[in-house]
């Protein structure tokens, strides 16, 4: 994957919470070498949406709603549908196992 300010990084974020949607939509909208192109509060929307609007990195919250998809079972269905696509989990439950877990399906990054 390559980018510069001429081609920024194209980020996509994953979380359930409003408010953490939109801080990290405002925080990473402030860098020149990062464009936010899509912000969804569930799975269904997102995978929707990665076909027409590709992206090169996920921030991806681990724990969704009820009716969500687990997060190991997400990480794998985004890593087999969008190999290309590296994927960043952004979790409270970060304990050594499911850093392990999430890593071992198909994260490349694990921040707590």
């Amino acid at each position: 994957m390559k980018w510069s300010i001429m081609a920024p990084l194209r980020i996509a974020v994953l979380d359930d919470h409003s408010l953490i949607q939109m801080a990290l939509e405002l925080r990473l909208s402030r860098e020149a070498d990062l464009k936010v192109v899509g912000v969804y509060s569930n799975s269904r929307d997102l995978l929707a949406s990665l076909t027409a609007t590709p992206a090169d990195l996920l921030v991806l919250d681990y724990s969704l709603g009820a009716s969500e998809l687990d997060g190991l079972h997400l990480i794998g269905l985004i890593r087999r549908r969008f190999p290309q696509l590296c994927i960043l989990v952004a979790s409270s439950a970060e304990s050594p196992s499911v850093v392990n877990l999430s890593l071992s399906v198909g994260a490349n990054g694990f921040f707590g």
